[in-house]
């Protein structure tokens, strides 16, 4: 998995250089990755209201959050890629997400595909997943920057990791812990707000909103972050990337999404057959209690006319 001797930047560069470019473009950046969430946010606090009108509001909002969501993630490698490729020059959000909700479909479409890829390989044991997730890692890449589509992007990704499979394991393993430990100064952040409002805090929707809150601010710090740090190990796999087969890895896709297919139909047929068994033995057991009930009662009942005698 290892045979190109081309020497990535390091982790500690990688970062280096996410956290410089989001710096210098933090308004857009954090914007893009926060539309989603303030969208589901929002949504939320209206279905806390409870009424009818303001539930399916709350609904269709939650549908176009996750939408955003969506399209957000080519805004986001495309405003980082305008920002690294002509520093200095603004980026418009609108225009990202433009960008984003053009590829809304082909992207879902990977999302479709890498789902029973991701089971089917994960049935395997996890070394499987591992590797090919590994070697997968720069899809949204690929298709937002390459234009590669469906499996295309799969094996674009094959193509610029393979040869450097452990280093960029490394890099990406060091980027999840850094992204780790932001979300726990988060959490921690969030839990000593909550602690410190307990006795004057107005029920479940100011807990909500604390919550909210601060993890909006984690994700719009965390997102743009992830982007630029995985888009500066994709520039320099790009830089080094040469032309190799992708055809078994294609092959071996296609295995594990057979795989994948077969063990979610096969969860399908299997979950509701369980779920009658055990509601047939929850049964089982109501008729039981009852009867034992019954059956007190009636001893009860028998036990007070002896006495009453």
């Amino acid at each position: 998995m290892e045979n190109n001797t081309t020497k990535l930047p390091g982790p500690i560069a990688l970062a280096s250089s996410a956290w410089k470019l989001f710096k210098e473009h933090a308004g857009p950046l954090a914007s893009i990755a926060l539309i989603p969430y303030a969208g589901l946010y929002i949504s939320n606090l209206a279905a806390f209201a409870g009424t009818p009108l303001l539930s399916i509001i709350a609904l269709l909002g939650i549908l176009a959050s996750f939408a955003a969501f969506v399209a957000a993630q080519g805004a986001l490698v495309s405003a980082v890629h305008a920002a690294a490729s002509s520093p200095g020059s603004p980026i418009s959000v609108g225009e990202r997400y433009r960008f984003g909700f053009r590829r809304f479909w082909p992207f879902v479409f990977l999302i479709v595909l890498l789902i029973p890829i991701a089971l089917g390989s994960t049935v395997l044991f996890v070394i499987p997943y591992a590797v090919v997730g590994v070697y997968m890692s720069f899809y949204t890449f690929t298709l937002f920057l390459d234009d590669k589509r469906g499996f295309s992007a799969f094996t674009e990704s094959y193509r610029l990791v393979k040869g450097h499979w452990w280093a960029v394991f490394g890099r990406l393993a060091a980027m999840v812990a850094i992204v780790l430990v932001v979300d726990a100064a988060g959490s921690g952040l969030s839990a000593l707000v909550l602690a410190l409002i307990h006795h004057t805090a107005d029920g479940d929707v100011v807990r909500y909103a604390v919550a909210s809150l601060v993890s909006m601010a984690v994700g719009a710090l965390v997102l743009p972050f992830a982007v630029s740090y995985l888009y500066g190990l994709y520039a320099a796999l790009k830089a080094s990337a040469a032309e190799a087969p992708t055809k078994a890895f294609r092959d071996w896709l296609v295995a594990f999404l057979v795989i994948g297919v077969i063990v979610a139909v096969a969860l399908i047929a299997i979950i509701p057959a369980i779920a009658v068994f055990l509601l047939s033995k929850g049964a089982d057991k109501a008729w039981i209690a009852a009867e034992y009930a019954r059956t007190a009662v009636v001893a009860g009942q028998a036990t007070s006319t002896v006495v009453a005698h």
